[in-house]
């Protein structure tokens, strides 16, 4: 059977099929690194410019999934997760824009510092890179995704300890005290 398949195979009709198949593969393959474009890397939403990945995504959405401590979500359950973990991930990225636009910041040294202060990457008082290390492997993150989502979060913390230090009373809410 084998044999027959290739003395039909020897035309230059199958040539053709080949060499297509091969240039089809080709060209997938060069486009693919041409966009850079994975399926983790592609945009699932835009705010104001700024991308929101679908790896960062599905990371917001187990987080959610494991606080909710649900194991096997069903269909219902998976739309509404994800629409929650989008949900926040666009009110966090308008945040983060909102403290960029106040001028809130933080450099990479000041990131450096809280990352080697963090507890759980402390052992016996002292920064331990294998916990930092084990941490990025089980959540998938690399350390510069570790680093853009501390920042995010020193961000978010400046910008909500801002907007609650700066209370204010209204003339019938002192009239009312």
């Amino acid at each position: 059977m084998l044999q027959s398949i290739r003395d039909k195979a020897q035309g230059w009709l199958m040539w053709v099929i080949i060499v297509f198949i091969i240039l089809m593969f080709a060209l997938w393959g060069i486009s693919y690194y041409l966009t850079g474009s994975s399926p983790s890397q592609q945009a699932v939403a835009k705010v104001n410019g700024d991308a929101i990945s679908a790896a960062k995504l599905q990371y917001v959405y187990s987080m959610i999934k494991s606080q909710e401590k649900i194991n096997t979500p069903t269909t219902l359950q998976q739309q509404a997760l994800t629409q929650a973990a989008l949900s926040s991930l666009i009110n966090q990225t308008l945040m983060v824009q909102q403290a960029q636009k106040l001028g809130i910041g933080i450099g990479d040294a000041q990131i450096q510092a809280l990352l080697l202060e963090l507890p759980g990457f402390q052992e016996q008082g002292r920064f331990n890179p294998e916990r930092l290390q084990f941490y990025l492997q089980n959540t998938g993150l690399s350390l510069t995704e570790f680093e853009n989502t501390l920042k995010q979060q020193y961000l978010l913390s400046q910008f909500s300890s801002g907007l609650m230090s700066s209370q204010f009373n209204t003339s019938n809410e002192i009239v009312q005290l």
